[in-house]
């Protein structure tokens, strides 16, 4: 078998996970040797394959790894990321407990990072519970500072994940035509590709959950083409 610094198997792998080809990427780094040789990055790459597989219990250890590995290295702001995608995952599973404790991992960490993209995810996560289960946010102003630090770090998913807790915000309150533009607004970046793929799966169930919610049925079904396009695009391949 090949070892991380060879041009084989790992680099295999990194050329297919660039172009999508989640099951070629896969199955090249697993060729490389046994995951914990490899570097952070491909260890990495190869969680997210598995993910894209369906492969889910093998991402979320793997993506551990990558955390417990970031953090050892010192690299915190890399580490917290790991940690909110890690919450986010959590989440969207359904299981809101532990999704929690890996926000709150990543919530300690950046105490002590300078202000930088991640502590936007991060604030995007908090208001996510918070309007699922309080209905309104405790800091109307977030949505605003999302899109202002969206700006400053040239972070498009940042004002994306900005205007999408802005569309709730209103469409909760009532201001029904507001909401729904700022939904379609935060969907710019995502289907002009500017937004990380772990974040798009979540804007688009979002979007289409309030669709449907609220019976706008039109654009449930125009979003739900979108997302259907989107996975032929990006599914397993």
């Amino acid at each position: 078998m090949g070892t991380v610094g060879s041009a084989g198997p790992v680099e295999t792998g990194r050329a297919a996970y660039v172009r999508g080809d989640w099951r070629a990427a896969h199955a090249s780094f697993l060729a490389a040797g046994p995951p914990a040789s490899l570097a952070v990055d491909d260890l990495e790459a190869l969680a997210r394959s598995a993910w894209w597989l369906g492969h889910v219990k093998e991402n979320l250890e793997l993506s551990e790894d990558v955390f417990h590995r970031r953090l050892a290295a010192s690299s915190s702001d890399r580490a917290a990321m790991t940690a909110l995608e890690l919450g986010l995952q959590w989440v969207l599973r359904g299981d809101v407990a532990v999704g929690s404790g890996w926000i709150s991992r990543a919530r300690r960490i950046l105490r002590d990072v300078p202000e930088g993209p991640a502590h936007g995810y991060l604030q995007y996560l908090e208001a996510s519970v918070e309007l699922e289960f309080a209905g309104e946010l405790s800091r109307p102003s977030c949505p605003e500072q999302l899109q202002d630090m969206g700006r400053r770090f040239d972070e498009p998913a940042l004002m994306s994940l900005g205007l999408v807790l802005s569309g709730l915000a209103h469409l909760r309150a009532g201001s029904t035509d507001v909401g729904f533009a700022e939904l379609d607004e935060a969907m710019l970046p995502v289907v002009a590709d500017r937004v990380p793929l772990v974040w798009v799966g979540d804007i688009y169930c979002t979007v289409i959950h309030l669709c449907h919610e609220l019976a706008d049925y039109r654009r449930m079904l125009a979003w739900t083409a979108a997302t259907e396009r989107w996975c032929a695009r990006v599914g397993t391949r």
